[in-house]
């Protein structure tokens, strides 16, 4: 009787065995897949106006948060740039007499200048723990164009100039925009202070954003003659022409595996509607199909997604318009005029 108590006591312990080892076999180890989820947070800057007053909000995804305003009647805001948690917009405010330049981190302004002269900001860039603004300030009747670190300014120029935008890769930093000589405006990319020309002396050229990548320096703009307006891409100093048919106006490039891709308008023949356009290597696909006029303002590449910024006209006021791979979102209701001037995307 003891030997069978004892074997089917073996019995026993061998079949539990047996079934743990089971389970555990046919049970894949679960693995916690929101550790490995990748999450991406789109931002965009919403300047709208209702015919008195301006108001400015970041959306984040779906959420709307308003910047702290001291004067909305009269206010520019036209870069924004994301570092970590905190998120940065560079422009302007009216002071009753002059446009102060500020930077709002998370909302909250602070002056880089005194309200003097006027001012204001049209890049800016975040690069460790610097901030980097570009813009102007006024002198008399001329604008100098100006960097500022972290609120400290250097001129770029002592003649009417101004910095449309600025990019910072490995300590140089980049700024383009325009400077007057004899009496001619004349493209200008400033590295580290010093001043090279953009595009042809003899034709009038604008550069309006520059892009940094593995060391090429990609600037687009507009050059052009009284009869012909040629959309421009410059990388390194080489020009090569966008694909365009009237009066095109790229705004905005950004640069993601060696894709090189613009935003701007151009016009539709025969019309004073502007369509939105969007440029990728060079070869042009609308972004809406010129019933209403509409303009792409700012562009970003992430994860295989192209985001642009802009508005398109509804028959009455503009509507702020973030596109995704060309799909529209309206970030205004239709109400007031509204446009998207900057688009930022994080992942983590």
């Amino acid at each position: 009787m003891k030997t069978q108590i004892k074997l089917f006591s073996v019995l026993l312990l061998l079949t539990f065995n047996f079934s743990c080892n089971k389970s555990n076999d046919d049970d894949p180890i679960k693995i916690d897949e929101t550790e490995n989820e990748v999450v991406t947070n789109v931002y965009a800057l919403v300047r709208e106006y209702d015919g008195t007053n301006f108001t400015v909000n970041v959306w984040k995804n779906d959420v709307a948060t308003p910047l702290n305003l001291t004067n909305t009647t009269s206010v520019v805001t036209e870069t924004m740039y994301v570092s970590g948690d905190d998120v940065y917009v560079g422009g302007s405010e009216y002071n009753g007499t002059k446009h102060i330049a500020k930077i709002w981190k998370n909302g909250i302004s602070t002056s880089l200048t005194d309200g003097t002269n006027s001012a204001g900001i049209s890049s800016i860039f975040v690069s460790g723990n610097d901030v980097y603004a570009g813009g102007y300030e006024k002198n008399g009747s001329d604008r100098i164009a100006k960097i500022w670190k972290n609120g400290v300014a250097s001129a770029l120029s002592d003649k009417d100039s101004e910095v449309s935008s600025i990019y910072i890769y490995n300590n140089d930093v980049y700024a383009v925009g325009y400077e007057e000589i004899n009496d001619s405006r004349i493209a200008r990319l400033w590295k580290n202070g010093i001043a090279t020309s953009i595009g042809d002396n003899n034709k009038y050229v604008e550069a309006r954003s520059v892009f940094v990548n593995q060391n090429n320096v990609c600037i687009v703009g507009n050059e052009n003659t009284p009869d012909i307006f040629l959309a421009k891409l410059w990388t390194n100093g080489t020009a090569s022409t966008l694909n365009a048919t009237h009066y095109p106006e790229p705004r905005s490039v950004f640069v993601s595996e060696e894709n090189i891709y613009i935003v701007g308008s151009e016009y539709v023949v025969g019309s004073e509607i502007t369509i939105a356009q969007f440029w990728k290597n060079g070869v042009a696909t609308p972004l809406t199909n010129g019933t209403h006029r509409a303009n792409a303002y700012s562009v970003y590449a992430s994860n295989n997604d192209i985001y642009v910024g802009g508005f398109e006209y509804n028959g009455t006021v503009h509507v702020a318009k973030l596109w995704k791979n060309g799909e529209p979102t309206n970030l205004s209701d239709g109400t007031n005029n509204a446009i998207v001037t900057s688009v930022f995307v994080t992942t983590n």
